[in-house]
């Protein structure tokens, strides 16, 4: 998946926790068995995560990476691949 773009995207809980973070959108090729063209999708990571894994949005766009996922289907782990 490659990363098209970021948007800052901070929420409250109901709890009323602050969770500051951004809406990561990606792109990748549709398999060709089921049709054609690229796909998009949005994935949310906290400044947490990112700061965790050590990742700089503004110096990723236009990047490759693979997303990894938990048996929840959230978001666990992310890697650069170039």
């Amino acid at each position: 998946m490659k990363i098209m773009g970021y948007r800052k995207a901070d929420f409250r809980t109901k709890d009323g926790v602050e969770v500051k973070g951004y809406n990561v959108y990606l792109s990748a090729a549709i398999d060709p068995r089921y049709g054609g063209g690229l796909m998009a999708e949005r994935i949310y990571l906290s400044e947490s995560k990112l700061a965790r894994e050590g990742i700089d949005l503004a110096t990723c766009v236009d990047r490759e990476l693979r997303v990894y996922y938990n048996r929840y289907g959230k978001v666990d782990s992310i890697a650069l691949m170039d």
